[in-house]
C-alpha cells in the first residue's frame, strides 16, 4: 500500500518509496493504521467518545449519539474552544500595564478575537472583559488608567467559532510614581536650638518611601515662609530632629517625601519658635568724662559692665 502505487514498492525488499498511504504503515506498508489514521499513520485519531477508534483512512470518529468526548467537535472530534494561553505582563509606567499573550492550542480553528481583564490584587472585583481586537493565536494590548505601584491581576482569552476558551492569568505591578504631600506636619520646640518634627505618611505613597526631605528657615509665620535650608533622612520614619537652631527665633518647616520615581510634593507649613536660652555676654564699652573737672584722671576712658 504504497503512496505512490505498486511501482513505488521495492521488488526485491518489498519496502514502499516515498511512504505509504492513507491508513497502512510499516516498512513495506501493510499494516493497518491503530488509533491513528493518514499516510502512515502519521496523525493520532482525535477525542472520540469513550475511546472509540476512528477511522483509520480520514480520521472521522465512529458516529452515533454522542460522537465526541465532552468538549470537542468536529466529525473528527479534535476540534475545541481555545486554551493553554500563556500570559505576560509588564509595567509601561505608574499607570499602564503591557500585556502580551500566546494561545497555545487553537482547538484546531482561527482564533477570531481576545479579550482582557484585570483586578486590582486582592479586591474580587473584575473590570468587564475588553476585546483587543487581535484575531491571532498572539497578540499584545496595554491596559491604562491604573494606580502607581499597584499590583494587579490580569487574564486573557481567545474566541474560535466553537466560543470563548479558558483564560490565562498573569500578576504585573504599575511602576512608583512621586509621593504625595505629608499629613499632618507638627513642629515641637525641644530646646533652645532643636525642635522636633513628626508627620503621617502620605495617603498616596505611590510606592516605597526611601525618604524625606525636611526644608526649614527663619521666618515668623507660614504667611511668609522662608526656606533657606534642608535636611534629609535615610529611611521612611515619620520623625526627625532639626539641630542648630538660633536660641528663641522663629521658624517654618515643610517636610517632602521621595521614591524611586523622585521626590513628592510637599507638606502643609508649620511654624515655631525655638526655647529661650541663657542671654549672651554684654558687650564692654568704653566711656570718657566728658568734664575734665570731675575726675581725678581727666579724659582717661573707663570701662562700665552692663547686665
Amino acid at each position: 500500500h504504497c503512496s505512490s502505487g505498486p511501482a513505488a514498492c521495492n521488488r526485491e525488499t518489498g519496502a514502499c518509496t516515498g511512504g505509504c498511504a492513507a491508513g497502512w504503515e510499516g516498512g513495506s506498508c501493510q499494516i493497518a493504521c491503530s488509533g491513528t489514521y493518514g499516510p502512515n499513520c502519521s496523525t493520532p485519531c482525535g477525542h472520540c467518545y469513550s475511546g472509540q477508534v476512528c477511522d483509520r483512512f480520514n480520521g472521522d470518529c465512529p458516529p452515533g449519539p454522542q460522537r465526541c468526548d465532552v468538549g470537542f467537535h468536529g466529525n473528527k472530534c479534535d476540534q475545541e474552544r481555545p486554551r493553554d494561553v500563556s500570559v505576560t505582563v509588564t509595567a509601561v509606567n505608574s499607570t499602564a500595564l503591557h500585556v502580551m499573550w500566546t494561545v497555545g492550542v487553537s482547538g484546531n480553528l482561527d482564533i477570531i478575537d481576545s479579550a482582557v481583564r484585570y483586578r486590582r490584587n486582592g479586591n474580587p472585583d473584575w473590570s468587564s472583559w475588553r476585546s483587543t481586537g487581535v484575531a491571532a493565536n498572539s497578540g499584545l494590548t496595554t491596559i491604562s488608567g491604573l494606580e502607581p505601584a499597584v499590583a494587579y491581576i490580569v487574564q486573557v482569552r481567545a474566541r474560535n467559532s466553537l466560543g470563548w476558551g479558558a483564560p490565562g492569568l498573569k500578576r504585573g505591578t504599575t511602576a512608583e510614581a512621586p509621593p504625595g504631600p505629608p499629613r499632618d506636619l507638627q513642629a515641637t520646640p525641644t530646646s533652645h536650638n532643636t525642635v522636633q518634627l513628626t508627620w503621617q505618611p502620605p495617603m498616596k505613597t505611590n510606592g516605597v518611601i526611601r525618604s524625606y526631605t525636611v526644608q526649614y528657615g527663619r521666618s515668623a509665620s507660614c504667611g511668609t515662609p522662608e526656606f533657606s535650608e534642608q535636611v534629609t533622612t535615610t529611611d521612611n520614619s515619620v520623625s526627625t530632629v532639626v539641630d542648630n537652631l538660633v536660641p528663641y527665633t522663629d521658624y517654618t518647616f515643610r517636610v517632602r517625601g521621595a521614591t524611586s520615581a523622585g521626590r513628592g510634593d510637599f507638606s502643609n507649613c508649620n511654624a515655631t519658635r525655638t526655647l529661650e536660652y541663657y542671654p549672651t555676654a554684654p558687650d564692654i564699652q568704653a566711656f570718657s568724662d566728658e568734664h575734665d573737672c570731675n575726675c581725678e584722671s581727666p579724659n582717661t576712658p573707663r570701662p562700665v559692665q552692663l547686665r
